[in-house]
């Protein structure tokens, strides 16, 4: 009995994670990233590297900085956004900073700590986000049939594991063994 249940947690779990993940990248493909790059802080003590990126038209942007930990998490990593003329803000650890920008060259700033082996790998992304008038408009709607086979098959797939935990669970007869003694 404990083994169905946690069966069927870790299907509902996969199942979670799917959704998720599909739910993410429809939101992710409205908003198209204008820079992306990956990098590396080596030395000891505080290090930094910048690195630059063109604005075509004015408007909001997100700058997201992630810590990818190898071989070690960087301490203290810090990203920052400026122009020629200005500066636009600032995340204290690994996270996303909204920013307006006119159409330009910008700089994007990630100064961290690498831990013990003197190493540490990051990336980093810039993308276009709505403007308020595009942010109020109406999502476009699900397809549906794409939507009920998905369902209809992640319910199949938990049918078929349960129906197998009670199959492999059920008590098997066993044949009676041949009387030898004669």
């Amino acid at each position: 009995m404990r083994r169905r249940s946690e069966m069927k947690r870790r299907m509902l779990g996969i199942l979670s994670t799917i959704v998720l993940a599909v739910l993410g990248a429809a939101a992710h493909a409205s908003t198209i990233p204008i820079f992306e790059d990956t990098g590396a802080l080596i030395g000891a003590g505080i290090v930094g590297k910048v690195h630059s990126f063109n604005v075509s038209s004015a408007g909001y942007y997100n700058a997201a900085l992630v810590d990818f930990s190898i071989p070690e998490p960087i301490n203290d990593i810090t990203l920052s956004v400026f122009s020629t003329s200005a500066y636009k803000g600032q995340t204290a650890g690994p996270g996303s900073l909204g920013f307006q920008a006119a159409p330009g060259l910008h700089f994007i700033s990630v100064f961290g700590v690498p831990g013990p082996s003197g190493a540490g790998r990051y990336g980093i992304e810039v993308f276009a986000m709505p403007s308020a008038a595009t942010a109020a408009a109406p999502l476009p709607a699900v397809p549906l049939p794409p939507a009920v086979l998905l369902f209809a098959g992640s319910l199949a797939a938990l049918a078929a594991v349960g129906r197998r935990a009670r199959v492999e669970t059920a008590p098997r007869e066993t044949e009676a063994s041949p009387d030898t003694s004669v």
